[in-house]
């Protein structure tokens, strides 16, 4: 079976898992901030959590980015249509 993934909690979800994993509440800030703000890949980036927490959040999470798939080029030659392509990921 596969872990749900930790981006996929909200505020208050990851702090009541804190709370019911004798946590404080208020890791859930810091775990989100790595997370959006840092964009960390690994759950041993984060430096201000304790070893223990992140082996609790290893265990129960999964901390990853959808793979790239493929990419789509913009396929217009007019000068004002430099929009990006399409990115497409995989889960």
């Amino acid at each position: 079976m596969s872990l749900p993934p930790l981006t996929g909690l909200s505020p208050g979800s990851l702090a009541t898992w804190l709370k019911e994993a004798g946590e404080p509440s208020f890791r859930a800030a810091q775990i989100l901030g790595w997370v959006w703000k840092k964009k960390v890949a690994s759950f041993d980036a984060m430096t201000n959590l304790p070893a223990a927490l992140r082996e609790k959040l290893r265990q129960s999470f999964r901390l990853s980015c959808l793979p790239f798939f493929s990419r789509s080029p913009n396929r217009s030659s007019a000068p004002h249509a430099r929009q990006p392509g399409k990115a497409i990921f995989w889960q």
